[in-house]
């Protein structure tokens, strides 16, 4: 059964120029959750004159992103980042994403998504061995260690193979400013 046509969106209204930034910023996942399960599918969330909205349901994903992405402008945000990220997919529209898109299209077919699946699952196996062999209790850094993993999973699916530990080791060499590798 379809879904009904929704043409106006609720969400948290603040009384805060900033909206719901500061949630946004502080819990985001956290965030987000509970705006799903407070106001549905679709969420307005507002910030002065800003607006983005939250969609949750796979229909409405395909609607905007596959269906009539023509009809959907990523906006000025995009406009600053590019300068940042440059033209890529995230920030790139038209023709020239269409065109970005086709060449990386292939990457994400069925097959080659399976096979991510080993170097995924590798990689989070070494991260975990390697913590069980830590033999102080000292906090694990989780946002350093996932963006060591992130890394390596991505090296790996790029470019082959590497020594257990290797990218990781050497993300973390970079983020503690090292650089006798």
């Amino acid at each position: 059964m379809p879904k009904p046509r929704v043409t106006s969106a609720p969400g948290p209204w603040r009384w805060s120029p900033f909206g719901s930034l500061p949630e946004l910023r502080r819990d985001p996942l956290g965030t987000l959750l509970q705006a799903r399960s407070t106001y549905g599918d679709v969420v307005k969330f507002r910030s002065g004159f800003w607006f983005a909205y939250l969609l949750s349901h796979p229909e409405d994903i395909q609607h905007v992103l596959q269906d009539n992405n023509q009809n959907y402008a990523k906006g000025f945000v995009f406009e600053y980042l590019k300068p940042v990220l440059g033209r890529g997919l995230l920030t790139n529209g038209g023709e020239s994403w269409r065109r970005q898109r086709r060449l990386v299209q292939p990457a994400f077919q069925h097959q080659r998504l399976g096979d991510l699946t080993d170097v995924m699952t590798s990689a989070v196996e070494q991260m975990l061995d390697s913590w069980r062999l830590e033999t102080d209790t000292r906090p694990v850094d989780l946002t350093q260690e996932m963006t060591g993993l992130t890394l390596e999973i991505v090296t790996r699916a790029l470019l082959g193979s590497f020594a257990p530990g290797q990218i990781v080791a050497t993300q973390h060499d970079l983020l503690a400013g090292g650089n006798d590798g």
